[in-house]
């Protein structure tokens, strides 16, 4: 009556494959909408130090020449540091590879 039949087999397999897709997928979506796959914290927190060094950056005329002023390098600022060292400590927590012409924007 029965012979050897496992059509049946293969369609709950394929159901089975198609459904295991169908919950990666459905847990990449949750995942990008609940803010798993986010900026992290330290990278937010970079480019936030980056935008403040910006802007100490150019006011004090140092986006006037690539590369900038020598005083830029030199000069000491609050914490001790120069505004191309904070420049250049934003960017790279930020992930910025260019920083004095993202900063310039030339």
């Amino acid at each position: 009556m029965f012979k050897n039949s496992k059509k049946g087999v293969e369609i709950t397999t394929n159901t089975l494959v198609i459904l295991v897709i169908a919950i990666i997928v459905l847990l990449a979506v949750i995942a990008i909408f609940t803010g798993v796959w986010s900026p992290g914290t330290k990278t937010t927190q970079g480019l936030g130090d980056f935008n403040s060094a910006c802007a100490s950056y150019a006011a004090s005329g140092c986006c006037a020449s690539e590369p900038p002023p020598a005083r830029c390098a030199e000069a000491p600022t609050g914490g001790g540091k120069s505004l191309v060292t904070k420049l250049t400590e934003g960017a790279t927590s930020g992930g910025i590879s260019q920083p004095h012409k993202t900063c310039c924007r030339t």
